[in-house]
């Protein structure tokens, strides 16, 4: 079995560029919305790092800013910290393919990627 993930949500920054070995690479924070309980309430988005290389790299820096929605396709990856004893658990997903979507917007209320 394969370790693929798709997400899409929205950037929380704008991206951040750096150069590895002559290689392009950006990475950023997405925010995916994560719906509504059983009761109707609102869960809390749920929020990823991501890393994305080459051409993608160069699109998102290019084209996206805060708040724009993106799709990306990748694989999950966890980062283990330990600072003052504590060890601290980030998700990142380090992508294959990153899209820019279109902005979609309801009733005045938050765009959902699923919709």
């Amino acid at each position: 079995m394969f370790n693929t993930i798709i997400l899409s949500g929205n950037l929380v920054n704008d991206m951040q560029s750096n150069t590895k070995d002559g290689k392009l690479y950006a990475y950023n924070k997405i925010g995916v919305y994560n719906g509504k309980d059983k009761s109707g309430n609102q869960r809390d988005s749920m929020f990823f790092d991501i890393i994305v290389f080459g051409r993608d790299a160069e699109m998102l820096c290019n084209q996206a800013q805060k708040g724009t929605p993106v799709t990306v396709i990748g694989r999950l990856e966890e980062d283990r910290t330990e600072k003052d004893g504590r060890v601290y658990i980030n998700k990142r997903i380090i992508c294959t393919n990153a899209t820019v979507n279109e902005k979609r917007q309801n009733n005045n209320e938050a765009a959902d990627p699923w919709a």
